[in-house]
């Protein structure tokens, strides 16, 4: 078995392949995103292509949605031979949350809650299958407290819920794979 460095670089230094070919590379210029090269100039994210195309890698490559499902998505390998859209994970998108209904986190969310004029509740998504983190920061004085909800019949280190009541708390919320776990 070998050993095979992919180098990190911009699309536009990577030279155009023979025609049949493709050129693997790490972006520099989006995140480090695995990407390829064809004969035509072509840059996709690895694992999107023809057949064809992802035949001459070796080992075609199953790509669960394409093209990504929405904004901030990167292709992520689950096995040698597949990978899935996944969101990235940095840097957090940030949410405010002033008012109005309970607001469901999004998986790597930073939700900057402001809770000096009414309660807030933040409901977490379920934390089964993954360990993504959210972060809850109060930006504001804590007159009402901010209510961070576990999914369903998970929990948040054993609780059902998490109350937040002191000015500028904040909290890393982190899955195991079943369950929230505050980790800061």
């Amino acid at each position: 078995m070998a050993i095979i460095t992919i180098t990190p670089q911009s699309a536009a230094s990577v030279p155009v392949p023979a025609v049949g070919d493709i050129t693997l590379f790490s972006d520099s210029a989006d995140s480090f995103i695995l990407k390829t090269k064809d004969s035509a100039n072509v840059v996709r994210p690895f694992g999107v292509g023809t057949a064809d195309e992802l035949a001459t890698t070796g080992s075609p490559v199953d790509v669960s949605a394409s093209p990504p499902p929405a904004a901030n998505y990167a292709i992520e390998a689950t096995t040698p031979t597949a990978a899935v859209w996944r969101r990235k994970t940095l840097p957090y998108v940030q949410t405010a949350v002033q008012s109005g209904a309970p607001y469901l986190a999004a998986l790597n969310d930073l939700v900057r809650v402001d809770c000096s004029a009414a309660a807030r509740t933040i409901n977490l998504p379920t934390a089964v299958g993954h360990t993504n983190e959210i972060m809850v920061k109060l930006v504001s004085l804590a007159t009402f407290s901010t209510t961070v909800d576990a999914s369903g019949a998970e929990t948040i280190d054993g609780a059902l819920t998490l109350v937040m009541s002191t000015d500028f708390e904040w909290a890393i919320l982190k899955s195991d794979g079943a369950n929230w776990m505050q980790v800061g």
